[in-house]
């Protein structure tokens, strides 16, 4: 699957994130490293975030003059609770122009993915609920 390279300031600007997004089978991959914004010598070391697809509510481009954002938005605190910037559970990934068209692609699948999982819980809860009747 094709990968969206992303970066996000912290502390003001004092360090950055810089990583790459992708979408997985099941679940949205996030690998990263975040270092000191002066001289890049202060690093964390390159750390990954599985991020199963149940957890994510939606997933969209926010698009600006001043750049593009893919903002992931989730059911739960705990979704993105290793990741060094997140609130309120919602994520905001900030994209070079250059990657738009490869964001707006891997935003629409992990839409996709959303909804087929919804599909298949509901599903699984109609095939359940349909035995308990019988």
């Amino acid at each position: 699957m094709e990968s969206v390279p992303f970066r996000i300031e912290l502390y003001d600007g004092f360090a950055e994130t810089r990583g790459i997004l992708r979408l997985e089978n099941e679940s949205v991959f996030l690998e990263f490293e975040t270092k000191d914004s002066f001289f890049g010598v202060i690093k964390s070391g390159v750390q990954s975030i599985d991020i199963p697809l149940k957890y994510l509510s939606s997933a969209h481009l926010a698009k600006s003059i001043f750049g593009n954002k893919i903002i992931l938005h989730a059911h739960s605190l705990k979704a993105f609770e290793k990741f060094p910037s997140s609130s309120s559970g919602e994520l905001k990934l900030g994209i070079k122009r250059k990657f738009k068209h490869q964001a707006e692609n891997l935003v629409t699948n992990i839409n996709l993915k959303i909804s087929e999982e919804r599909l298949k819980a509901l599903s699984e809860d109609n095939g359940s609920s349909n035995q308990l009747e019988q």
